[in-house]
């Protein structure tokens, strides 16, 4: 069965991690509230559970049901993308869907019964071992597509996009005709403000987005591959 997933990570994480520390774990912390938040509180219940998976400073987020319209997690990145935007962060994310599964059953041959925790973890010897749990193309697809293109953008394949509303702002990309980018500084979804009002959330205006943006770019400048700001002010069709 198909399912839509999300990998969002906070862009250029290591890097400012090493200049600015705080910056970087407020990101983050911004990031996994979100998360969680949204599964609490906006997509608590079947069929609509969130199945989320941390990698490093990324996170996997996958629907329990193929939704079908591409609506829902699109608002969900934005939602996520625009609470980073700010506490002065960035995001990126690239929204795929696929098969994904449970493949811990796959390695139980190579470990002693005693050793398999009920929490996931595996104990070796006086250390532990923590496997990834689930794989799939839901995840990797989602994850390739963040390595497409350079810049704070929220990248979909082509192939994925099968009804996109009015609502959602979408480039094309005519030297990648197998990807577009969605505007997620100027997209506003009938699906975000119903996260932002079960939420208690409220997102800033479009012009303050705008010149967060900017203040992010020209604070890291320094820092920043042209193509990187280039196609960061491209997508979100900033200026």
């Amino acid at each position: 069965m198909k399912r839509w997933s999300i990998y969002i990570d906070i862009e250029g994480f290591s890097s400012i991690y090493a200049v600015d520390e705080a910056q970087a774990l407020t990101s983050i912390h911004t990031l996994i509230d979100g998360i969680y938040c949204i599964g609490k509180h906006y997509c608590l219940e079947t069929p609509n559970r969130l199945f989320v998976h941390q990698t490093g400073d990324g996170f996997a987020i996958i629907s329990e049901l193929n939704e079908g319209y591409p609506q829902v997690p699109i608002s969900m990145a934005i939602f996520l993308m625009q609470r980073i935007l700010t506490i002065g962060g960035i995001a990126k994310a690239g929204i795929s869907s696929g098969d994904f599964s449970d493949i811990r059953g796959c390695f139980r041959d190579i470990f002693d019964e005693e050793d398999l925790q009920d929490d996931g973890i595996i104990r070796i010897g006086k250390g532990v071992m923590r496997l990834f749990p689930c794989m799939g193309n839901a995840l990797i697809n989602a994850n390739k597509l963040t390595t497409k293109k350079r810049g704070a953008i929220l990248l979909m394949a082509n192939s994925d996009v099968d009804f996109i509303p009015r609502e959602i702002l979408i480039n094309r990309c005519t030297n990648q005709p197998d990807v577009i980018t969605v505007d997620w500084v100027h997209t506003n979804t009938s699906i975000m403000r119903n996260i932002e009002k079960k939420l208690k959330i409220k997102l800033p205006e479009v012009s303050v987005m705008e010149k967060q943006l900017l203040e992010y770019i020209n604070k890291y400048e320094i820092s920043l591959k042209p193509e990187w700001i280039q196609n960061t002010i491209n997508a979100n069709r900033i200026g």
